[in-house]
């Protein structure tokens, strides 16, 4: 005897067209159904609607709003798949900005200009094209999963165009401007961290999140293996690397293994003070606690008026060290390695800057082939 399904289990058939059928019942009584050429896709649509079950966040499509949706994207799809402090910044980003202009309209009623409107008064407003484009990320990201749950037929925000900010060289010190500022703060306790940043490219999470056993001071290398980044309610958080890319080993110079040595000898005594607890952290206060994205920053512009030089962001030192590997003509692909980059081309995009005196070299190299 064949075993009757029970509602919100579903079933996957071949029709006689050769299209592949999944079909489950809501908990309203209605029957959704997905096509395919394909299995797999009926196969993953009838699992994702079988969890929505489960969950209570099926949906039929017709009455749920874009605030209510985009509310349930938050709390089933963004808490469990992206990094603390990115789920900060959409959680912000959708509440402030895009459920109370957009959130009364049913998510099939969303069309292509209601997203324009939306971009459009909010650079009228004052805000940056960064943020709109934000915005319009956020939107695309989760519309597409709206797809994905069959909730929409199509993705509006793939005809809209988002506004693109203007590429500008990234802000860094000089060559002799980064000299100047490590024999401004060489007996400062923070010189290390100055140090080792300017020679790894790590960026400003990773260096913070930085654990004594990522560090191998005999061989010379850094494992990057997770960062620290400060959320609203919760402080500082450390979660895994950016990317997967971002998950990577650095080779550190002699003058910097020696000098994380006499780090690590001179914070032993941060034992001695009251309360402290230890986290293995290479760069810690004298509790032993991480220190705040904030409280970092404060300490490098201060070090950078000591040494009389421009108020740089901390960022700075990872594209001057691009920019010094670059210009010392290694390949970018392993300026790409270092910086932890997921695709190379962002690597060029970043510094195309300095592309031009390079090219120049190139061509003074082959003009000396041609004509040896």
């Amino acid at each position: 005897m064949t075993r009757r399904r029970s509602r919100g289990e579903g079933s996957i058939f071949k029709r006689k067209d050769g299209l592949w059928c999944a079909q489950i019942n809501l908990p309203t009584g209605k029957t959704k159904t997905k096509y395919s050429k394909v299995q797999k896709d009926v196969r993953d649509w009838l699992a994702d609607m079988q969890t929505a079950n489960r969950r209570g966040t099926w949906s039929d499509g017709e009455t749920v709003t874009l605030g209510e949706f985009l509310e349930r994207y938050l709390s089933d799809v963004v808490a469990h798949t992206l990094r603390p402090k990115t789920q900060e910044s959409y959680g912000l980003l959708t509440r402030t900005h895009l459920i109370p202009a957009l959130g009364k309209i049913q998510l099939l009623a969303l069309r292509p200009n209601h997203l324009q409107a939306l971009y459009s008064a909010k650079l009228a407003d004052g805000y940056s094209k960064r943020t709109v484009q934000y915005l319009h990320a956020i939107l695309h990201k989760a519309l597409a999963q709206a797809v994905k749950w069959d909730m929409v037929p199509r993705n509006v925000a793939d005809a809209v165009e988002a506004p693109r900010p203007s590429k500008k060289a990234p802000e860094m010190l000089t060559e002799t401007q980064a000299k100047l500022l490590l024999d401004s703060v060489r007996t400062e306790p923070l010189y290390p961290l100055w140090l080792t940043l300017l020679a790894t490219g790590m960026r400003k999470g990773e260096i913070l999140g930085l654990r004594w056993e990522d560090v191998d001071l005999k061989a010379g290398i850094i494992h990057v293996n997770q960062s620290a980044g400060t959320v609203h309610k919760r402080g500082i958080v450390m979660s895994e690397p950016k990317t997967a890319q971002s998950r990577r080993s650095i080779g550190l110079p002699p003058m910097v293994v020696e000098a994380l040595k006499d780090h690590r000898e001179d914070q032993a005594r941060y034992h001695d003070f009251d309360g402290f607890v230890d986290q293995n952290l290479v760069f810690c206060t004298k509790r032993g606690t991480p220190f705040g994205s904030r409280n970092i920053l404060t300490y490098f512009h201060a070090a950078l008026k000591q040494a009389g030089l421009p108020k740089v962001s901390l960022h700075s030192l990872r594209h001057l060290h691009a920019t010094l590997l670059l210009k010392a003509g290694l390949h970018p692909k392993i300026v790409q390695s270092r910086l932890g980059h997921s695709q190379i081309s962002m690597t060029m995009d970043l510094y195309s800057h300095i592309m031009p005196g390079m090219d120049e070299r190139a061509t003074d190299e082959i003009s000396k082939v041609l004509t040896a």
